[in-house]
């Protein structure tokens, strides 16, 4: 929300969604693991496949423990930018 604010817009709507994103967490890893996992080993090897399996793991656990989540912000740009250092 700050990002926005500091390039000049300001949020008229804002949406918490990070009870779905826990539940599309795990069917995203049910689809690499079940749906995904040979065609990505076959390209480019199992330890790809490994770490893909593991990062996507590191979401899910963050999402189930409340920890990552995601929301909607939608703003309405109403002045220039303010300067900022990222």
């Amino acid at each position: 929300m700050q990002l926005l604010k500091k390039t000049g817009f300001k949020v008229t709507e804002k949406e918490d969604l990070s009870e779905d994103f826990a539940r599309h967490c795990h069917i995203y890893q049910e689809i690499l693991r079940n749906k995904l996992k040979d065609g990505i080993v076959k390209q480019y090897g199992i330890e790809m496949f490994e770490k893909a399996d593991d990062g996507l793991g590191m979401w899910v656990r963050a999402a189930d423990e409340g920890k990552a989540g995601r929301g909607r912000l939608i703003g309405r740009k109403t002045s220039r930018p303010t300067q900022f250092s990222v």
